[in-house]
């Protein structure tokens, strides 16, 4: 689940009997809606039986990690801004039909992944501009089910990647504001782990808020 506050979206991913909950940015929101998992197994078959095919909770798991972020204005109108996160768990798991349970990652373990930026605003706020780059190490971390999904992750792991984003906005008056963004401007081939789809490339943003 998410709430939004701000520009910024809390998220609630529940995994291995836990809810870890963390501010994000609108970009990684994706990311960690993809974190939520389901531990599931294929029940042994009887000998001689028919196949048959059941989902049921695969046994123990886990899952740890750690999520950090900091704003510093070290000038009246400059703020400097980042993000981090980290995570990691295991679960156990039937991999193969044998009647075998092994600990292994997580499936679409996310990697650690984080946010650097730096905004400027008018001395009266009416207008602002921002720059930031957002990164993703590479997501290797994968379990028996994540290597047989070759149609949403490359074999090995989806690689990591730097994306680039410039954006501002005009305040026109208490009640409107206007804004735009130039996202993914190196033009950079990459895509969300577990996603299956790659993300835009250079693409333009505009809009506008009108408060009543």
């Amino acid at each position: 689940m998410t709430r939004t506050t701000h520009g910024t979206e809390m998220v609630c991913a529940e995994a291995a009997g836990a809810v870890v909950c963390g501010a994000t940015t609108r970009r990684r929101i994706r990311a960690a809606l993809l974190t939520a998992f389901a531990l599931l197994a294929a029940a042994p078959l009887p000998a001689g039986g028919d196949n048959e095919v059941t989902k049921n909770n695969a046994g123990d798991g886990y899952v740890q990690g750690v999520e950090v972020a900091a704003r510093w204005r070290f000038a009246p109108q400059w703020t400097a801004f980042g993000s981090f996160a980290w995570m990691y768990g295991e679960a156990n798991t039937f991999p193969t039909s044998a009647p075998v349970k092994t600990s292994e990652p997580l499936s679409r373990l996310m990697p650690p992944t984080g946010q650097v930026g730096l905004r400027w605003d008018a001395p009266d706020r009416s207008l602002w501009a921002e720059a930031a780059c957002s990164f993703a190490c590479d997501a290797d971390k994968l379990s028996t089910r994540d290597q047989a999904d070759t149609q949403r992750i490359p074999p090995g792991g989806t690689p990591g990647y730097v994306v680039f984003d410039l954006s501002g906005g005009w305040r026109i008056n208490e009640n409107l504001d206007v804004w735009a963004g130039l996202e993914n401007i190196t033009n950079a081939d990459y895509r969300i782990h577990g996603s299956g789809v790659n993300e835009p490339g250079m693409n333009l943003k505009m809009g506008l808020r009108w408060r009543f």
